[in-house]
């Protein structure tokens, strides 16, 4: 089952980042340019039901030469109002890091977090997927980074129970402060 929810980074008065797990609750339940169906946006590489329309705004921003399709896709598929309701932090057993190697190092938070020394206890833990998907390189739609976590449960039915998404916005210590808090 696809969650709700993600991951906010809360700036405490430490110089440490607090990770603070919240829910999102639809506001709104059409798509901001409902012309673009959800299985087509999904097809596209975009979770509707957890697409910020601002997420689109911080790729736009972040993403050098970035194709103006890719961009107007995205705004076609998110949501663009959500209440954030704070809920209690999970624990998973087992997660696997599945990316493209050429997008990875094109993610500075997740290039570095893979080659830091202070990471490999964390990354010992974790399950390494490299995949490269060359249909979706080919359109120029290549998926970011993603960590999937599972419970003992849905590790063996090969369900996902949360599914965390690394874009150009994560640092090395925000990968690896998240990944300590929702690791068991």
């Amino acid at each position: 089952s696809t969650s709700t929810t993600t991951i906010f980074k809360m700036r405490t008065g430490s110089p440490q980042a607090a990770l603070t797990i919240t829910a999102l609750l639809l506001l709104r339940s059409s798509l901001v340019g409902s012309a673009i169906a959800i299985e087509k946006c999904r097809s596209l590489g975009f979770d509707p039901a957890n697409l910020a329309c601002s997420t689109c705004d911080v790729i736009s921003d972040n993403i050098p030469n970035l194709p103006s399709h890719m961009e107007e896709e995205c705004l076609a598929c998110c949501q663009k109002e959500y209440i954030v309701v704070q809920t209690q932090q999970k624990v998973y057993k087992h997660a696997a890091l599945k990316f493209d190697p050429r997008v990875a190092q094109m993610i500075d938070g997740l290039r570095e977090f893979l080659k830091d020394e202070d990471s490999r206890e964390i990354l010992m833990r974790l399950e390494i997927r490299q995949e490269i998907d060359i249909d979706l390189m080919k359109r120029g739609k290549p998926l970011p980074p993603e960590v999937i976590f599972y419970s003992d449960a849905s590790k063996k039915n090969g369900d996902p129970d949360e599914t965390i998404f690394l874009g150009a916005g994560w640092k090395k210590e925000e990968i690896r402060d998240m990944l300590s808090a929702m690791l068991s």
